[in-house]
């Protein structure tokens, strides 16, 4: 019987590049778990989640979403979401009674106050999961997709060039602190760490169940493929030494912030190589 309760029970927001796929794939195994078809739905950072968006903008969605749903060219767009769009994502969410389930959307990552407000309004119960890396690491790892899927010429760029492409393109999800405070001011977060998920997965996976209040899973966690840290969509593009470094002098503030909320040894680890990076000793 299908759980007349709808909506998720958890948020996944981010980060970009800190095994949010693996997350997915581990939660869709799990038999506590009835997870969507989709993962990064991104309906709270989209045209679905504005009053009065226009239909074009609501098309252009509709194009990503189609093709996540493996749905033909022609098929139409949704009628809920020019009246209710709201019940079409709660609905993606129904499930047995007894399970549970989730959006993992990483880009939740970078929204503002007002919509964080927004999802509290919709989903009041809710719990959030918030997978931290290495920042320059996660930055350099994402911008490697980016670039790549975008064909960006890394190697023809003018240093303050690339460093202001970095800059554009990653300054609403660099503050993991600030992030953290902004979803905690309305929701339970738990903040886990990619570190963790490499080294001990079956720790991680632990700690992640006790969380969401399921069942531990520890065979599922070895059949579940491991995040692989070299893994790009093509060759890691150069980002020359002084770049990094720039970016590195940029985000060594924003960690001794996070440090502020959570001193364990990963902030500290962190820390420390960045302030290596920002004083360009190697």
């Amino acid at each position: 019987m299908i759980s007349q309760a709808a909506g998720p029970d958890f948020i996944c927001i981010g980060a970009r590049k800190t095994g949010t796929t693996w997350l997915y794939n581990f939660l869709r195994a799990h038999p506590d778990c009835a997870m969507p078809r989709i993962k990064e739905i991104n309906f709270f950072n989209s045209a679905l989640a504005r009053r009065n968006s226009p239909e074009e903008a609501l098309q252009k969605k509709w194009e990503e979403i189609r093709v996540k749903l493996k749905k033909p060219p022609d098929h139409p767009m949704p009628r809920s979401w020019v009246r209710n769009p709201a019940s079409w994502y709660l609905k993606l969410f129904e499930r047995e009674a007894g399970l549970i389930s989730g959006d993992i959307s990483p880009l939740y990552q970078e929204i503002r106050d007002e919509r964080v407000k927004a999802v509290h309004r919709l989903l009041p119960g809710l719990k959030v999961i918030y997978i931290l890396r290495h920042p320059l690491e996660r930055i350099l790892s994402d911008f490697s997709m980016y670039a790549n899927n975008r064909s960006v010429e890394v190697n023809t760029m003018a240093e303050d060039e690339l460093f202001a492409l970095l800059q554009r393109q990653y300054h609403t999800s660099m503050s993991y602190g600030e992030v953290y405070k902004r979803w905690a001011a309305h929701f339970p977060v738990a903040m886990f760490f990619y570190e963790d998920l490499k080294s001990e997965p079956e720790r991680f996976a632990d700690s992640l169940c006790r969380y969401l209040a399921i069942t531990p899973a520890p065979a599922l966690v070895k059949k579940t493929k491991n995040p692989n840290p070299s893994r790009t969509f093509g060759p890691r593009p150069e980002v020359p030494p002084t770049v990094v470094k720039k970016l590195a002098r940029m985000l060594l503030p924003e960690t001794e912030t996070l440090r502020a909320t959570i001193d364990n040894v990963h902030t500290q680890a962190w820390i420390e190589d960045i302030r290596h990076q920002a004083d360009g000793s190697g």
